[in-house]
């Protein structure tokens, strides 16, 4: 498990925005800070954009359903997988 201090470095290190492109979320306008986009867990298939991303805050945060992740584990969450093992993957896509 990851003490605050390292979690604050890796959110630093990986990007919202990259790692939800990677994560296949569709995204209006990512240019801005405020990026609105669609949730991969409650997304009804309407193409709603009822989630949000903060590229200056490095979070994610669904209007609709409420899930609010960081970079490292919104990637974990999509993936289904454990923050290690994500930290781990998403540091071999970075290098």
């Amino acid at each position: 498990m990851f003490k605050k201090p390292e979690v604050d470095n890796i959110n630093a290190e990986f990007l919202i925005v990259d790692v939800a492109m990677n994560c296949g979320i569709h995204m209006k306008d990512p240019s801005r800070t405020e990026i609105r986009c669609r949730c991969p867990f409650c997304d009804n298939g309407r193409g709603k954009l009822t989630a949000s991303i903060n590229k200056d805050k490095g979070l994610f945060y669904c209007f609709r359903c409420g899930e609010g992740l960081n970079a490292l584990s919104l990637y974990a969450k999509v993936y289904g997988t454990s923050t290690q093992i994500a930290y781990e993957e998403l540091t071999n896509i970075v290098a």
